[in-house]
């Protein structure tokens, strides 16, 4: 909302499930959440470990879409580049789209049916398309991707990284007691109700659920980790 109103000139964002893109969509301005460390993640507090540091992202937040490439590439890790086969960044108007195919999700099936879920609205439908057809523009080929249980996301994500955050967060909670304990985060949340809890209700909600996969659905999770 600061960079919406222009109170700040850019913003700096980490991602693990839409923490960039969803805030960048919800107010108007552009996020970019780029290739895991693509830019280091270092300095942030809880930092991944483990396989979650693939689903950990770090990026720019800027009003207008022009800033994110000199944005980007103020943020970008040399080390990265030394360690892998992909090609140094080059600006957007210089790359050459031709033979890109860029896939594009069925919105319809993101759709459950039951009216649990609202139909991609039309605004946003024609946005995609006309991004669509500036790409082809460029040389790019587009195709729809059907993806079998794409309503099923939301679940896949949660078990994946429930699988992948070692420790757990609600020990992370714990530490700031410094007792070292896992936090309790039913207590936690009636203590947040009174002003007591030293943690904010984001925290406390993510340690209430990041259990829940395991805890109350181990098959079905397992299943959706294809394990």
């Amino acid at each position: 909302a600061l960079i919406a109103s222009a109170a700040s000139i850019v913003g700096l964002g980490s991602d693990v499930g839409g923490s960039i893109r969803l805030p960048a969509f919800f107010n108007g301005i552009f996020g970019h959440a780029p290739s895991s460390l693509r830019i280091p993640n270092d300095g942030q507090h809880p930092n991944a470990e483990g396989t979650a540091v693939s689903m950990l992202r770090t990026g720019p937040m800027t009003r207008y879409a022009a800033d994110l490439w000199p944005l980007l590439q103020v943020m970008l890790s040399s080390e990265w580049e030394s360690t892998t086969t992909l090609r140094t960044a080059v600006p957007p108007a210089d790359l050459d789209l031709r033979g890109l195919v860029v896939l594009t999700l069925d919105l319809d099936q993101c759709v459950l049916g039951n009216g649990l879920v609202s139909p991609v609205a039309p605004a946003i439908r024609a946005a995609i398309g006309r991004a669509q057809e500036a790409l082809v523009r460029r040389g790019a080929r587009t195709r729809t991707l059907k993806v079998p249980d794409i309503h099923l996301a939301a679940e896949l994500w949660s078990a994946e990284l429930g699988d992948a955050a070692q420790p757990s967060f609600k020990q992370r909670m714990g530490s700031v007691a410094g007792n070292g304990q896992a936090a309790n985060a039913v207590l936690e949340f009636l203590r947040f109700l009174v002003g007591w809890s030293e943690h904010t209700l984001p925290a406390i909600l993510l340690g209430l659920v990041e259990d829940i996969p395991k805890t109350y659905m181990p098959a079905y999770t397992l299943d959706l980790l294809g394990r």
